[in-house]
């Protein structure tokens, strides 16, 4: 009986190898190809005062069955509507690289005539968001959607990134119209002329100083504070500082806005009262109540210069 049970054993193992020898390797000729494409822009923004607005998309793949990319934007007007995607540019695979050569440019006034806009109804804001769609040599597009139990997802493959040295991917990329800002940097002194809570009470005078700095846009800016040392019992918690905030400034070609709601959950509305030379008077809002009623701040520049023409 030993002696039947190994003859079994080693036949069985014979078997078995044989049947694994003539498999293929499973996740290898079964598996589907994939593609890498990346898209770096340029530019964050179309510059509105240059001659000749524009960005330049630089391509790389490092795949060999790209059969084309179909490059598509849509435009979305401040205020109006946003608009289908259209065909910006149509990439064949044959010619596509990974050494940065194959590049495609997208020029504002080009955008402007393929969705019928005159050039001159273009304003700071307006936004131009880019996607792009891969379809393989095997038939097979990215992005594409699958089914999970009857739920539809988005298979992304591909598409844009802001920098060569990230892998990072984002399934379209968005372009708005913004004018150079001279604003980073500029240091002021303030004085708050009026300050008044949700109840209806002056608060005490202040003056300090700020720096206007950079947000998360070249447009954006941040400031020391939002709440000039007027404001902190008003909040009841804690001064409104730079890092700590959600609240920003944005100047978009001459016009001055404030992001609408800070991180207490109090909305935030800026109108400039006066502006000549360098002081620029403003008026800060807020609401709903248990935030703040307004403040009237005076600001001038250190440096002596000038604001720019901004309105609000």
């Amino acid at each position: 009986m030993k002696i039947y049970n190994y003859i079994m054993v080693l036949f069985m193992g014979a078997v078995l190898f044989m049947s694994c020898d003539d498999n293929p390797e499973f996740g290898l000729d079964q598996s589907v190809p994939g593609i890498n494409f990346r898209v770096v822009p340029d530019a964050a923004s179309f510059n509105l005062l240059a001659d000749d607005p524009m960005i330049t998309f630089t391509t790389y793949t490092e795949s060999g069955n790209i059969a084309n990319v179909n490059m598509l934007v849509e435009y979305l007007p401040v205020g109006g509507t946003l608009t289908d995607r259209v065909t910006f540019t149509t990439l064949q695979g044959s010619g596509l690289t990974n050494d940065g050569t194959v590049q495609v440019t997208a020029r504002l006034f080009d955008l402007a005539d393929l969705f019928g806009v005159d050039t001159d109804d273009l304003a700071g804001g307006d936004l131009f968001t880019f996607y792009n769609i891969v379809t393989t040599t095997e038939g097979l597009v990215f992005p594409d959607t699958v089914k999970l139990d009857g739920q539809p997802f988005v298979n992304i493959e591909n598409a844009l990134i802001t920098a060569t040295a990230t892998t990072s991917f984002t399934s379209n990329i968005s372009f708005p119209i913004s004018c150079p800002s001279e604003l980073d940097g500029v240091v002021v002194n303030y004085e708050v002329l009026e300050a008044v809570d949700d109840g209806g009470a002056s608060l005490g005078p202040s003056t300090g100083t700020l720096t206007w700095m950079v947000g998360s846009a070249p447009f954006n800016y941040t400031w020391d504070t939002f709440t000039f040392g007027v404001y902190q019992s008003a909040f009841n918690c804690c001064e409104q500082v730079r890092g700590g905030t959600a609240l920003e400034v944005s100047e978009i070609c001459g016009i001055l806005s404030i992001s609408p709601t800070d991180g207490f959950g109090c909305t935030w509305f800026l109108e400039i009262e006066s502006l000549s030379g360098s002081e620029m008077t403003i008026e800060l809002t807020g609401g709903p109540e248990g935030c703040f009623g307004n403040i009237r701040i005076k600001m001038t520049r250190t440096d002596g210069e000038p604001w720019p023409d901004l309105v609000s």
